[in-house]
Order: C-alpha cells, then structure tokens, then sequence
C-alpha cells in the first residue's frame, strides 16, 4: 500500500515496489485517469518522473489510460465509467487527475491505491478524512485553491478600484462549485462588490456565457475551478479578450 510518508517523499508512484522491480521483470500495471496530452504538460512529466525511477513503459511497467476530455462536455456519466473500466483492470495503483476523477476512482474501489494530483479540496470532496491523517485507499498532493478566493477579490480591487460587479463562470458540474460560489459571495459582500453566476456545463455553451457576462457589463470576471474549464482554458481566454473582458483564472 501506498503511504502518506512515502507519497510526500517524492516517489509517489512507484516507490512501494522500485526495490523489487530492479531484480525482477515483473510489469507492474499503472491506471492513469487525467487530461490528454493535449491539455497540458502532466502526461509528459508523469511519464518523465517514472523514466527517472528506472520504469519504462512497455518494458517494465504497463500505464492504462483513461482520459477526463469529457469533463465539461456534459457527460458526468462518462467519469465513473472510466474509472470501472479501469479498476476492472486491476491495476497495482490508479493515479487521477481532476475531482471529478479522484471520487469516480474513490466510489469504484476501496482497495487498489489511489494517487491524487492537485485536486483543489479533497476534504471537502470527502476524498480523505484529513490531510494530515486521509484514511481509506486515497493520498496524494492538494491545492488549496478556494483559500485564494478572497486574496483574489482583493487583487481585482487593488488593480480595478471602480469594480463593483464581478461575474463568476461556474461549471455547474463540477463538484465543489457550490462551496467555491459561497466562499466567492462572502469575499465579495466584504469588498462591496456584487457577483453574478453565469453557468457553462460545456464548451458549446461558453460563448453565450460571454454574450450574457458582456450583456451585463460586468466590471470583471472570475473562472471559478472545473476541470472542463481547464481543458478549454484557450478558448476562454480568447473570448475574455474578445470582449476586452479583465479576467482571474485559477491556477491549474
């Protein structure tokens, strides 16, 4: 099993069985569930960091990949699918990208270890018990992205002082959206600024998301969390600057 200690150490992966896997030619079995290679970096740098360890894929260790591009395409359905046919599998560790990933992964099994990467919070996900002691089958790395919700109402204000109305793009499939709306409502009631949600479950809905922020004439916008976000990061920030819209964006 995969532990707390071993995973903060730096060898989140394979470190377990990097002993073993040197005298031996056991293929260890890897389940990876995150963005495509088209998304971003985190394939190239996952595959990278085994290299590193000594572990090549197709010689000594197998990588099962399942991606979340579906994430704002209006599919929830499609997540726990995945992640059973993955489990199915019976791989020696899953490794999941995205909430909507880790809790489709958490609800398929209860015993193959689960390796989470940046997801934003999994307490309030109910992915671990605590982050100083998560329980369960599940570890890995968090970012506490709802504790800069305030420090980013407070930037918006330093840099445009006449804001008093900030839309927020929400995904309102995206599991912690409600908990990121509340914490957003509070930072804003505290600065004297209004917010307004404005709703995109996929990408075809995001440019009359930006017709309606634009319609509003809103002083400014903030992206609040979704993986699908992410995967259509380009495309928001082209219609952010289309509508000469100021923007904040979450940190991948």
């Amino acid at each position: 099993m995969i532990t707390r200690r071993t995973l903060l150490a730096g060898s989140f992966v394979v470190a377990p069985f990097a002993a073993e896997a040197q005298p031996t030619r056991n293929v260890r079995t890897v389940g990876f569930f995150g963005p495509p290679p088209s998304a971003g970096s985190l394939v190239q740098a996952f595959q990278q960091g085994l290299r590193d360890l000594g572990y090549v894929e197709g010689q000594n260790i197998r990588i099962e990949y399942r991606y979340t591009d579906v994430a704002l395409q209006g599919h929830p359905e499609l997540f726990p699918q995945l992640a059973t046919e993955l489990v199915r599998l019976k791989p020696d560790v899953l490794v999941v990208s995205v909430t909507e990933a880790a809790l489709a992964a958490a609800k398929a099994t209860s015993t193959i270890p689960i390796v989470m990467v940046s997801v934003p919070d999994p307490v309030a996900a109910g992915l671990v018990a605590s982050l100083a002691r998560p329980g369960g089958n599940v570890t890995g790395l968090s970012r506490q992205t709802r504790d800069l919700i305030g420090k980013t109402f407070q930037l918006l204000k330093e840099a445009l002082p006449e804001t008093a109305r900030v839309d927020l793009l929400v995904s309102p499939t995206d599991p912690l959206s409600s908990a990121e709306v509340a914490d957003a409502r509070e930072a804003a009631k505290s600065l004297g600024v209004q917010v307004k949600i404005v709703e995109a479950r996929a990408p075809t809905d995001l440019e009359g998301a930006f017709s309606t922020i634009h319609a509003d004439r809103a002083n400014a916008l903030l992206v609040v969390g979704g993986a699908g976000f992410y995967l259509n990061r380009a495309q928001i920030v082209g219609l952010a600057l289309r509508h000469r819209l100021p923007s904040v964006f979450p940190k991948p």
